[in-house]
């Protein structure tokens, strides 16, 4: 009798020797990814760098040229046009929409960037280029004077 107990013993011993050896050769599951707190900074971050408000010069000028209007119309001056006034109009709308543009930050493209890094960093892969790290100095510009100027890049995205 006294053999089997000691042979219990000794196998429930080993057994849980194993076990414990077994379970510390697992690597720990629990803080194998990336921290969702240092992702969400990050994200944060990138979003605020990449989403600024851009001004589009087809608005600016068209709240211009209103403004040169209301204001040549309006202003004070002889006859049925004011010069002064349509200069004045035209620098307050192009003023007020270039504002405007600068104030007016899309929620859904911030949100839509704060989405790429932040699932980026959580899977472990590396955060998303910004537009100096996409663009460097690539553009070039081409014209004389004469007609428009025409810009183009040969990497993807730039503007």
């Amino acid at each position: 009798m006294q053999r089997r107990k000691s042979g219990r013993l000794f196998s429930t011993a080993l057994l849980s020797a194993f076990g414990l050896a077994l379970l510390a050769a697992l690597p720990a599951r629990g803080d194998s990814g990336p921290e969702a707190e240092r992702c969400a900074a990050e994200a944060e971050a990138y979003a605020n760098q990449e989403a600024r408000a851009s001004v589009s010069g087809e608005d600016v000028a068209g709240a211009a040229m209103d403004g040169a209007v209301v204001g040549g119309l309006a202003g004070r001056g002889p006859g049925d046009w004011s010069a002064r006034g349509a200069a004045r109009g035209a620098r307050l709308g192009g003023g007020l929409a270039t504002l405007d543009a600068l104030s007016n930050s899309r929620e859904q493209d911030w949100q839509a960037l704060y989405a790429k890094a932040y699932y980026a960093c959580l899977a472990g892969e590396p955060r998303p280029a910004t537009r100096q790290e996409r663009c460097g100095s690539s553009a070039i510009i081409t014209g004389a004077g004469q007609g428009p100027l025409i810009g183009t890049s040969s990497r993807e995205n730039c503007r």
